[in-house]
């Protein structure tokens, strides 16, 4: 059988049952998702602003302790899992800047550990006893420049009069100058006097990071090892703030300004990026950042605004997955299990990120929503909530998108260079280039190659992973940073395929022959723009244009990065595709059979693929598809023998793209009819089976 490969995010399987050993026995491989534990706030009584410190405190103080530096597991290991970039396992974002940098672990000079409570303000000397000198749920990784500009300055809010210190764009936000407060952090003054505003992509976390040390830190004693620790306090005191700098450990210490801080908390909500943190951190100390589990708990707690009652939400919900149809997306997540769950809101946005707004009039009642409003040919970015009978919203899941089409989606095709950035006024920061090209395409076994102009040489190469996403009709993109980008008078990139065959060769600032490596003897294409030591920060050369292929775009002067989405001023269009055919017949059991959509592109010179929508078992019911070249086995309910050849193929709740391989369809010539069906376990059905209606490919 030819390998078969699912492009579809890793899913925490659900609880099923095993399939009858006459048919096949399913191996389902579980992603547990992370998420509150159970219990863990069980104790905690938000009835007035007194209780809830009390119970809270209880409920994160005694952690476990890591080395500031060591040779074992220290603070750097922690951050470095803790703050890693979403788009780049290999790299970390820094706080302050946004920046991607490769993990360097201690004595690095790019990125240094930042107190964003300062450890000159009530414990500046390490030791066994000192708990929030090495407590990482207020250490954060940042730049070596930004993290010396801020000092021990306290947070406020500045003004334009201020020093900009601009961001990178990552992870969807950051980037540009020029305007207040943009996207920037801005600072003035120095030490207690002086002024630290954070950029608004990470206001709301460095707040949030301090109201925990207010909480965590209440005096007294750890209650495991016996050590003594601080009383840590925020307030708009400068004065309290000013002399809790005395170069001693002190019992009692301040830090503000705690009404900007609120402030920031407001302006800048929790997202999924922080939550991973969160979980992060906690799987190495044992004890949580209350504020960005629960967010309500920050009015209560500081303002006292406290409802009383029950104020624990439901756990956030999990296995978010979304299935685009032709005019509509099926969404489909993991049951929550509290006995008081009232129902599910689901949100959607245009851009990944959000902001989201509710689809939803009321709540769902199920795990299982069908949106549709989407029109073809739009990328969706949705997230769920639950919701308790005692109106107690939980955190929104994690991110999933689709894209519905009427057409064909393609996973296979020819990538390129879609987007560069290697120069920028001053030191050169975020630095990367982006790949576009049909979605589902693995990128595994493509590289890109560095060449330099001067002579021709290689000067590096870039392995590719990844799959590329669906984020336009059938395309998409992934970006990938770069530590060091040579900045022209020429210098290329090479796109390199599986088999070392030359997709692309582009130079920017001039052409030459390339000397060696795959693209040697080759004579470079210039893209006719440029980046200078003017560009600003968080900007790029990107094509633009409507098509589905390199050459339908044309490269334009330096605009506000995009990488990962598709560029401002770029249109994916699908190409020819072929639409599966709804035959319309299976067998239905008891529970009904669910309904299977899917278009594809059927080459006979590739794996056979098709694009899965609203393919929606039951939850406890195990499930594989069947590929055949002769017609279905169960037509209208009338049992016939399997068909020859035919393949299974395992899955567990397919949607998106996924290769049907089969050694017998191999090499089949156009003009050939397959056919697809999915099973799920049913007792009351022939066989202990029901069959999905079954989709027709001819084959082109």
């Amino acid at each position: 059988m030819r390998s078969l490969s699912l492009r579809r995010p890793a899913r925490r399987a659900r609880a099923r049952r095993a399939l009858s050993s006459s048919v096949l026995a399913l191996l389902l491989v579980a992603h547990a998702d992370a998420q509150i534990p159970p219990g863990y706030y069980a104790g905690v009584d938000a009835t007035n602003a007194t209780t809830l410190r009390t119970t809270l405190h209880a409920a994160i103080k005694d952690h476990t302790k890591f080395p500031y530096t060591s040779s074992g597991t220290d603070t750097w290991n922690i951050l470095e899992a803790a703050m890693e970039d979403p788009a780049n396992p290999g790299n970390i974002l820094d706080v302050y800047q946004n920046d991607s940098h490769p993990k360097q672990g201690a004595g690095n000079s790019f990125y240094e550990r930042e107190h964003t409570w300062p450890v000159s303000y009530g414990f500046p000397n390490d030791g066994a006893d000192n708990y929030p000198y090495t407590d990482c749920h207020m250490l954060w990784l940042c730049d070596s420049s930004y993290n010396g500009s801020r000092g021990n300055k306290p947070f406020r809010n500045c003004s334009a009069a201020c020093g900009e210190l601009p961001t990178v764009f990552n992870n969807g936000q950051g980037g540009g100058t020029g305007i207040y407060p943009g996207n920037s952090n801005w600072t003035s003054g120095s030490s207690t006097s002086g002024t630290w505003e954070v950029w608004i992509g990470r206001r709301g976390d460095v707040a949030r990071a301090l109201m925990y040390a207010d909480v965590r830190y209440e005096g007294g004693v750890h209650g495991i090892t016996g050590q003594p620790e601080p009383d840590l306090i925020l307030t708009d005191t400068e004065a309290l703030i000013a002399a809790s700098s005395t170069g001693t450990n002190l019992s009692i210490a301040y830090m503000g300004m705690k009404s900007v801080l609120l402030q920031w908390n407001a302006q800048d909500p929790v997202d999924q990026w922080e939550r991973d943190r969160n979980d992060a951190v906690y799987s190495f100390q044992g004890n949580r950042n209350p504020f960005v589990d629960h967010p309500e708990w920050v009015d209560c707690l500081f303002s006292g605004s406290c409802s009383g009652g029950d104020m624990i939400p439901p756990a956030q919900p999990t296995g978010l997955m979304a299935s685009a149809g032709d005019g509509h997306v099926v969404l489909d997540w993991d049951d929550n299990t509290e006995p008081d769950l009232a129902g599910y809101t689901v949100y959607r946005a245009p851009t990944m990120g959000g902001p989201y707004a509710s689809i939803t009039a009321s709540l769902v009642a199920g795990s299982i929503y069908d949106d549709a409003t989407a029109t073809n040919g739009t990328t969706y970015y949705y997230v769920v909530s639950a919701t308790d009978s005692s109106t107690n919203e939980s955190l929104q899941s994690g991110e999933a998108s689709a894209t519905p089409m009427g057409g064909g989606m393609g996973g296979s095709g020819t990538p390129w260079i879609n987007e560069i950035h290697y120069d920028n006024v001053s030191t050169d920061v975020g630095e990367f280039f982006e790949i576009a090209g049909p979605g589902g395409l693995d990128l595994t076994g493509y590289s890109v190659v560095g060449y330099n102009g001067n002579g021709g040489a290689v000067y590096d190469t870039w392995p590719l992973t990844g799959t590329l996403p669906v984020q336009g009709a059938c395309y998409g993109t992934l970006a990938f940073p770069v530590a060091q980008m040579q900045n022209g008078s020429p210098d290329g990139l090479a796109l390199v395929d599986p088999s070392n065959t030359v997709l692309l060769f582009l130079s920017y600032e001039g052409t030459f022959t390339a000397v060696g490596g795959a693209a040697g003897g080759m004579l470079s294409t210039d893209i006719g723009v440029v980046e200078d030591g003017t560009t600003p920060i968080g900007f790029s050369l990107q094509l633009t244009g409507t098509g589905s292929a390199y050459g339908d775009f044309t490269w334009t002067a330096p605009q506000a990065a995009t990488n990962a989405a598709p560029n401002a001023g770029q249109t994916f269009t699908c190409g020819a595709g072929n639409a599966w055919v709804d035959l319309g017949f299976g067998l239905a059991g008891v529970s009904g059979v669910p309904l299977l959509e899917g278009t594809g592109t059927l080459l006979p010179e590739d794996p056979y693929t098709i694009a899965l929508s609203n393919a929606r078992p039951s939850a406890t019911a195990g499930l594989f598809l069947t590929l055949a070249s002769t017609p279905v086995p169960f037509k209208g309910g009338t049992l016939v023998p399997f068909p020859s050849p035919f393949v299974f193929i395992l899955a567990t709740n397919p949607s998106g793209e996924i290769a049907l391989g089969s050694s017998t369809a191999a090499g089949t010539p156009a003009g050939i009819d397959l056919f697809v069906q999915y099973w799920i376990q049913d007792p009351a059905a022939i066989w202990g089976l029901s069959a999905s209606n079954a989709l027709q490919g001819t084959t082109h």
